[in-house]
């Protein structure tokens, strides 16, 4: 199994894909912002990063173009609750997959296998 860093500033949504991804067998550890989910990679690189857009004090478009431009460059996924256009600028920054807030837990799960597989 992988293993995969949640950043979100709504402890509920870290924790819900935290239980779900960890149930299934991934290794899952989180941060409540861009600039904890730097530091987090940082410390220990993660194979895939799932991560809020609209945070503070680092939004998510930030920490993905920080992430993409770092070695190794872990496979990205990014969510928001705020509309559509955020989320085609994470898809040009280099997110595998996008998704509006709320989505099924299901639909994550299946985005994390694809990504795993693409290699």
């Amino acid at each position: 199994m992988a293993s995969i860093l949640i950043i979100d500033d709504e402890p509920e949504i870290r924790s819900s894909l935290n239980e779900a991804l960890s149930f299934v067998g991934h290794e899952v550890s989180e941060a409540q912002d861009g600039d904890e989910g730097i530091e987090a990679y940082r410390n220990s690189p993660t194979e895939i990063v799932i991560t809020d857009i609209h945070m503070t004090p680092k939004d998510g478009l930030e920490l993905i173009g920080q992430l993409k431009i770092g070695d190794p460059q872990p496979k990205i996924i990014a969510m928001t609750g705020f509309g559509t256009l955020p989320l085609y600028a994470a898809r040009e920054l280099g997110a595998g997959h996008i998704f509006s807030k709320p989505f099924p837990i299901e639909d994550m799960l299946g985005a994390v296998s694809e990504l795993l597989n693409e290699d």
